[in-house]
């Protein structure tokens, strides 16, 4: 009998709950079949981040391969998060796409010399965010 692999999940930090709420909707809309954990505070994804680099050495499939992120949330913004993620050698293949209201060019410059691999405005099409997951799990098989 043929296993179904295992999708790894797509995290998605943003201090609003009702974006929050929009994205997962957006995802849904998709089809994304992905497990899809969401933090309200930066901190907290943080703290997921590093449990994680002890996880995924048992259970690699748990290690996200997605994180969509705000910029401007209270305690650790957006840019500082993805500066201190791309700084974990555990995480290189983790795709980060910043989703952000601010379509200011300065914004998007620092988030891409910063790491992001996207950088999309609230709230884009879900046919691109599946894309973008999807391209992260094919290079999950491409690996593999």
């Amino acid at each position: 009998m043929a296993t179904t692999p295992l999708l790894r999940p797509v995290i998605i930090i943003d201090d609003e709950p009702d974006d929050l709420f929009l994205l997962r909707r957006l995802l849904e809309k998709g089809g994304v079949k992905n497990p899809v954990i969401t933090f309200l505070d930066s901190e907290d994804v943080r703290t997921f981040f590093v449990a994680t680099t002890v996880i995924q050495k048992k259970l690699p499939e748990f290690t996200p391969c997605v994180l969509f992120t705000d910029l401007k949330m209270p305690k650790i913004d957006g840019f500082e998060l993805l500066d201190w993620l791309r700084k974990q050698k555990d995480f290189d293949d983790l795709k980060i796409i910043v989703m952000s209201n601010s379509d200011v060019p300065a914004d998007v410059d620092r988030a891409q010399k910063l790491g992001a691999n996207h950088y999309l405005l609230k709230y884009p099409d879900p046919s691109q965010l599946t894309e973008l997951i999807a391209a992260a799990n094919a290079g999950d098989t491409a690996e593999s």
